[in-house]
């Protein structure tokens, strides 16, 4: 049930002994490259090392930039109008704006987020997704069996002053990460809104011995289809060139 994406692509739906699924979930969870795995110890390291600086450097010309926020907003609603959606609904655009900043205890919304997370279109953004695999291959990165930048950062931790300022700084760059992802998943929102009421219209159209009628489930499993290859979606990128 739900989203029809493949994450692990062709073994997507497969079935396999509970050892070899742990492993698959552990790669996919942790978003370790096989490349970089595979590498002997005296290349892996520097090569980690490079990754990490690359992934900050990464961040510091999107994420941490205004301007790269004013881009991805315009640039998602360049997109969505591409697809032909209409960016003055405001019912779908209230909607996707109270579901993504300012969080609620209705009952409602919090049925619409399950429902996205099921169609895999929260948290989804392609720049993140490369952020987070770069950081996530550097942070690895080991000196005589100790992670560098861990154990940099545990020396930084024990300096008061500096301390202070490192947690400022990292909760500062989450904030503006999650800014960024926001940003993304709002206009993923208000796709699938509309093109999952365009196709309840569609269907409540045909007569109801139409072959051609969805049952609910389809409706937002096409709508959800549409919205992930309508819009960058991480999910989406074959693995391979996620190793790139």
């Amino acid at each position: 049930k739900g989203a029809k994406v493949s994450p692990y692509g062709a073994l997507s739906g497969k079935y396999t002994s509970p050892e070899l699924a742990k492993y698959y979930d552990k790669k996919l969870e942790i978003g370790l490259s096989g490349i970089v795995d595979s590498m002997p110890n005296f290349i892996k390291s520097p090569w980690q090392m490079l990754l990490y600086l690359k992934g900050q450097t990464q961040k510091s010309a999107t994420t941490r930039r205004h301007t790269t926020h004013v881009k991805n907003i315009l640039g998602g609603g360049q997109m969505s109008l591409a697809n032909g959606i209409n960016l003055l609904d405001d019912a779908a655009m209230r909607k996707s704006f109270a579901a993504i900043y300012k969080g609620s205890s209705d009952k409602e919304l919090q049925d619409l987020m399950v429902e996205l997370s099921g169609q895999g279109l929260l948290n989804k953004s392609a720049v993140i997704g490369d952020l987070k695999a770069l950081l996530r291959d550097g942070s690895e990165a080991k000196f005589f069996n100790k992670r560098v930048f861990g154990t940099f950062g545990n020396y930084m931790d024990k300096v008061p002053v500096v301390g202070r300022l490192k947690k400022g700084a990292v909760k500062a760059d989450e904030k503006v990460t999650d800014l960024y992802i926001k940003e993304d998943d709002f206009f993923k929102i208000n796709m699938y809104l509309q093109e999952k009421e365009h196709l309840t219209k569609f269907n409540n159209a045909l007569s109801k011995n139409s072959r051609r009628r969805l049952t609910d489930e389809e409706i937002r499993n096409q709508a959800g289809r549409m919205t992930r290859n309508g819009l960058p979606n991480y999910d989406m990128i074959p693995q391979n060139l996620k190793e790139l």
